[in-house]
């Protein structure tokens, strides 16, 4: 089950800030969206995730909640640097065959349940730890600075300095080179891991422009995967629709929301076994 989990808080963390629907309004207007974040202004984000695996006739609940600090430390018409602080990691997940587990960074020395004391290995590690990453003016990563094997551990998840980057591309959302009015609409593919091939194309269309902000909605599709890892091999499928509010003088995303549908087959040996995941993220930014 823990390989499963990796999996499916990979996905969860993708476009962390890229997520309800259709009903366009607001101003006709064309906008240059850029990520021009205000230099030394710190912003806190937080995201709240819940999601639901189904498989062998067992339902695996899990809750997770992340918050860290960002701060611009350079900001330029060619690149702006982002300092990456992570504050908090809870999480909570209910396994019906090995029972629940419970995480607070806040508290680590109550974490419980089978597993417990290797978040508590990890993820301490992690709180407090910072990263620095630079992108240029539509939200493109450039480079990492003083990056951390611990920092690649997030979730469980990453391993290495590349899955970082291709992570931290998803927090900052990514602007086409033109402006964009309403009812325009742009496409990008992001692959997450070089070895399954797992990717989401993402179509975003721009729903409404307000004085203060842009709001986008969002249709993605995951391409079907192959993770294998401990002789066991995972393919994952699915779609994601969502809707994000972008602030039009920095380029941050004050809130997002995003539903994603998974289909899943894990394979070990010649056996095989089918499975669901629905995941509903939720980011919110002050």
């Amino acid at each position: 089950m823990k390989t499963i989990f990796q999996s499916i808080a990979l996905l969860s963390i993708l476009f962390v800030f890229n997520s309800c629907r259709k009903e366009t309004g607001g101003s006709n207007e064309k906008v240059q969206l850029l990520f021009q974040p205000e230099k030394g202004k710190e912003i806190i984000s937080t995201m709240d995730i819940h999601s639901e695996t189904k498989m062998l006739g067992m339902s695996i609940p899990l809750d997770m909640n992340v918050e860290y600090g960002m701060i611009p430390t350079e900001v330029s018409d060619s690149a702006v640097l982002v300092k990456f602080t992570y504050n908090r990691i809870y999480m909570k997940m209910q396994n019906p065959m090995t029972g629940a587990v419970e995480y607070d960074s806040k508290i680590p020395e109550e974490a419980k349940g089978i597993g417990a004391d290797k978040m508590v290995e990890i993820y301490s590690g992690i709180i407090g730890e910072s990263f620095t990453v630079k992108f240029d003016r539509y939200g493109n990563v450039l480079e990492m600075k003083d990056e951390s094997s611990e920092m690649g551990q997030v979730m469980g998840a990453f391993s290495n300095t590349t899955d970082i980057k291709q992570y931290i591309q998803n927090v900052v959302p990514i602007f086409p080179e033109e402006a964009v009015g309403r009812g325009d609409s742009w496409t990008r593919k992001i692959v997450t891991d070089d070895e399954s091939g797992l990717s989401v194309a993402t179509k975003y269309t721009v729903k409404k422009v307000e004085e203060n902000e842009v709001v986008l909605e969002l249709e993605g599709k995951i391409s079907p995967s192959a993770q294998d890892s401990t002789n066991v091999m995972i393919e994952i499928s699915g779609k994601l629709d969502g809707e994000l509010n972008i602030d039009r003088k920095s380029g941050w995303t004050r809130h997002g929301l995003m539903v994603q549908d998974l289909q899943m087959k894990v394979t070990q040996g010649l056996k095989s076994v089918n499975g669901t995941a629905s995941n509903r993220i939720e980011i919110n930014t002050k």
